[in-house]
């Protein structure tokens, strides 16, 4: 079993004319189990926002991309940094 600590850094465009910026801070504690970076990768997908393009992927100009890396704090305890970029469209 494992808990998750989701915190929202930032939101919306950062000036005019700008790509909206979702980050999340995740940290996940407890007994981690093997898979746990596809595991928090999927939740955020599915679940904090439906975004499923890399940001190195193939994508149309047009679509949203996510970042995602994570830092292994402890035995116990990794944090997770989650990123989606949606294009300014006009």
């Amino acid at each position: 079993m494992f808990n998750i600590q989701i915190e929202l850094i930032r939101s919306g465009q950062p000036r005019p004319y700008a790509d909206s910026i979702l980050e999340y801070k995740i940290i996940v504690s407890g007994d981690l189990p093997n898979d746990i970076d596809r595991i928090i990768e999927e939740f955020c997908t599915k679940s904090l926002t439906h975004c499923d393009k890399k940001y190195s992927d193939e994508r149309m100009w047009c679509d949203s991309y996510y970042s995602f890396d994570s830092t292994l704090l402890d035995n116990c305890n990794k944090k997770y940094r989650f990123i989606v970029t949606s294009p300014y469209l006009d």
